[in-house]
């Protein structure tokens, strides 16, 4: 593995009164954060395992020149060591600095490397030519998968091939250890890789594919989030994840640019808000039957959409801060709790949306008032909107 040789002066043996107590925090609950924002499985039950106490800090901005983001240099040992590209969310971060801090009695300077060496080992993430370099990683219910159940790598490659329908599958690794299936695959042919109703309960890695493949079928499963930590194939077109548990939907990771559909309809989003922008060729948000109250992503949405379904949420109002697509030719706001009120706290949106470049249907249906004969269907319709109220 690549030497990296991070060397601090920020841990402090002891306390020191110029030092604000809130930045001493546990080394082991920062290593492990970093790692589960990259959904990188780690041992966060060894809290003593690491270095207790340094004045680190957490902040969404870089605090100086001479600060470093830990998370970046965690990850680019990692990606060193894996052969990955995976790259550092523009969210809050820890940072750590290699100026003196005084008294230099209190301090004591820490070679970082070896700390992060344990982690990775800790975490099996070990040395260079790592043996667990899978680029296909998915934790279901293997033996439910195939028309001859999945419990083997002979079984593996027949799904692949009789059930995906793949013209060539190689396997050059492979690993069914309970319910999770890591291997190394190259495979051509499939232009679905379907798994619905099969307890998934966790995708880390879809590769391996090549760019016959334009749908993934995860609908009716266990996911209580999807961040897989190597990009999906870059041929994806349709991503269905309906009828999941997802809480909250916020990869790390881009998704490809040429994702048109994303179905995450019956889950429980209560707050849509991915940090990362959505591929501008997204034509179509399924974000129906969730938990959502406020609708309000702080990154625009594509200018490419053209539906956007929030029907069956626990909408009152909605007023989002970005205007939306002017492509939009259908908005679904049904079975929400929409009332007269909330009708009026929608009208700063309203008035601040563009004109929609074709008639936009808008459904506010089965909301507990109607919109008729408020202002807010007033300015819609000066807005290319038709309304069904």
């Amino acid at each position: 593995m690549k030497r990296i040789n991070i060397i601090s002066e920020t841990i402090y043996k002891g306390k020191h009164k110029l030092v604000n107590q809130g930045a001493f925090i546990n080394m082991s609950k920062l290593i492990s954060d970093i790692f589960a924002c990259f959904n990188i499985p780690c041992c966060d039950q060894q809290a003593d395992y690491f270095i207790r106490k340094s004045a680190l800090i957490y902040s969404r901005k870089k605090p100086g020149a001479n600060w470093q983001s830990l998370n970046k240099l965690v990850l680019d040992v990692y990606n060193c060591c894996k052969n990955t590209t995976l790259c550092s969310n523009n969210q809050s971060q820890w940072w750590i600095t290699s100026d003196v801090i005084r008294p230099r009695k209190t301090v004591e300077t820490i070679n970082f490397t070896n700390i992060i060496d344990k982690v990775l080992n800790c975490c099996g993430l070990t040395e260079c030519g790592c043996p667990d370099s899978f680029n296909f990683d998915i934790t279901a219910d293997w033996s439910l998968v195939g028309t001859v159940p999945v419990t083997n790598q002979a079984s593996f490659e027949d799904w692949l091939t009789n059930d995906l329908g793949a013209t060539s599958v190689v396997i050059s690794s492979f690993d069914l250890t309970g319910n999770r299936l890591q291997a190394t695959i190259t495979v051509t042919g499939v232009v679905s890789l379907s798994l619905p109703s099969k307890n998934v309960t966790l995708v880390n890695k879809i590769g391996g594919f090549d760019s016959s493949l334009s749908t993934i079928v995860l609908a009716g499963n266990n996911l209580t989030s999807f961040n897989p930590n190597i990009p999906l194939p870059s041929s994806l077109v349709l991503l269905y994840l309906f009828n999941n548990q997802i809480v909250t939907f916020n990869p790390t990771i881009a998704l490809p640019s040429g994702l048109e559909e994303l179905h995450l309809t019956s889950n429980q989003i209560v707050d849509f808000n991915p940090s990362i922008a959505l591929p501008t060729s997204l034509t179509l948000l399924a974000l129906g039957d969730n938990q959502i109250i406020t609708f309000n992503p702080t990154l625009s949405l594509s200018s490419s959409l053209n539906r956007l379904f929030l029907n069956g949420n626990q909408i009152v109002i909605f007023n989002p801060s970005n205007e939306l697509p002017i492509s939009l030719t259908e908005l679904d706001l049904s079975s929400n709790q929409m009332t007269t009120a909330g009708y009026t706290s929608s009208e700063p949106w309203a008035n601040a949306q563009n004109i929609f470049t074709s008639n936009n249907t808008v459904n506010f249906a089965s909301n507990p008032n109607q919109i008729t004969l408020t202002n807010l269907e007033t300015i819609l319709l000066t807005k290319n909107c038709t309304i069904i109220p």
